[in-house]
Order: C-alpha cells, then structure tokens, then sequence
C-alpha cells in the first residue's frame, strides 16, 4: 500500500513538473517545508529578542489567541484578522494569505516563554489525562478524543492551534478528562 501512495506522489510530482510547467515537486515540498516552519518560527524568536521581556513575557498579550475566536464571532472585540493573518502581517508584512503560524510562534508572540510553558503544559495534561483514563477505563470516547488531539498536535507542529473548533475541543476535553477522573 506505501508503494501505491509514493508512486501515486511521485507520478503527481512528474505531471505537474512535465505538463503543467510547475516546478515545485514532491521532493522539493519534503526538503523546503520543513526548513520553512523552523524559519519562521526562528523569525519571531529574533522578532522578540529585540527586547528580551517580549520573550519572557510575550510581547502581544493574547491579542493572537483572542482572534481565534473575534475573527469568527464578530460581536467579541478584537481582531478582525485570523491569527495566522496577523502572525503574517506582524512578522513578514503580509496580509493577503496566511502564514504557516507553527505550534510555538502564536504562543510565544502572545504570551512569551511563561505562557509557552503553561499551554504547552495545558496540551500535555489534557493528552496525557486522556490517555491514561483511556488505559483504566478502556472507554473508546476518551479514546477517539484523545486520538483526535494528539493527530492535531502533530498536525498542530506546523499550522499551530489557531482554529476555534479544536481550540474549543481541548477545553471540553480537559473539563471532561477532570470530571470524570475526579
């Protein structure tokens, strides 16, 4: 089955270089993505180190994290823009297309080491609670709640956990782990 999906990239890959004049391939997209989620990530950190407070304490104060929820829900102030917009504006001058915001970038623009320690902590705990609830109880809800976390913390490395749903999804999934584990 791998074989037939390689096959079916690299074919792809081949098309869109042969026929369509694209020259991006498969195997540019595999050596370039990744480089370009440490960048922009080593961007903000630079961005910060401007005034090493901003890194401590974060140099947005939740004005990033507030647009996941004022960019969709118009009657809460802030933010019109979507946070990867304002990522893209602030650090690159873009706003026509969002930008890549990684798992890091929005947290550490907002809320600084401090705050990267304490979210990233909130991740694991609500991950791990589930996990291991999931082991005792053999519960296939907590189950499914924990594989769809864990798939959007991997997926999260790179977009970041800037949409509203699944920011939502692991607020409910920590009251729920904390109810019934107490």
């Amino acid at each position: 089955m791998s074989f037939i999906v390689l096959s079916a990239f690299f074919t792809v890959s081949i098309y869109r270089t042969k026929f369509l004049g694209i020259e991006t391939g498969f195997a540019d997209i595999i050596l370039e993505r990744g480089k370009t989620t440490i960048e922009i990530y080593d961007y903000a950190i630079n961005y910060l180190l401007n005034d090493p407070k901003y890194l401590i304490l974060g140099y947005y104060g939740g004005i990033i994290h507030l647009a996941i929820f004022s960019s969709i829900i118009k009657s809460i102030p802030g933010p019109n823009l979507g946070p990867r917009t304002l990522i893209g504006d602030e650090l690159f001058g873009i706003r026509e297309v969002s930008t890549t915001s990684t798992l890091l970038t929005p947290i550490i623009l907002d809320f600084g080491l401090i705050g990267m320690v304490i979210l990233l902590s909130f991740y694991a705990l609500t991950v791990s609670s589930l996990y291991f609830y999931y082991k005792k109880s053999g519960d296939l809800f907590i189950l499914s709640l924990y594989s769809f976390l864990m798939s959007y913390l991997i997926i999260g490395i790179e977009t970041g956990i800037l949409d509203i749903n699944i920011f939502l999804t692991f607020l409910i999934s920590f009251i729920i782990i904390r109810f019934l584990m107490y």
